[in-house]
């Protein structure tokens, strides 16, 4: 857990063997409006993520040192968070 005015949660499923072991982390605590959880390997338990959140996707690009960022949201908070993102970055700098 990092604090911070937005605090960020970082949870590893990669080595759980099953649900027994994610209920052992209390991760249904931080599921909160103002807390950032982000959980790598999400896709090996998909049942513990909220209804309604973002889903971030990395693949390998063209090169090695390119790297494809999708990003997706599953109800109405994250779509409008992700269409925020979008119209932010496609922003002229």
């Amino acid at each position: 857990e990092y604090p911070g005015a937005i605090p960020l949660v970082h949870v590893d499923l990669y080595r759980l063997e099953g649900p027994s072991d994610i209920s052992t982390l209390g991760l249904e605590e931080y599921f909160t409006p103002r807390t950032i959880v982000l959980i790598e390997w999400a896709d090996r338990f998909p049942q513990i993520l909220p209804s309604d959140h973002m889903a971030i996707r990395l693949e390998y690009g063209e090169t090695e040192d390119i790297r494809l960022l999708h990003v997706s949201g599953t109800g109405p908070r994250s779509i409008r968070m992700v269409t925020t993102m979008q119209r932010n970055l496609s922003k002229p700098r």
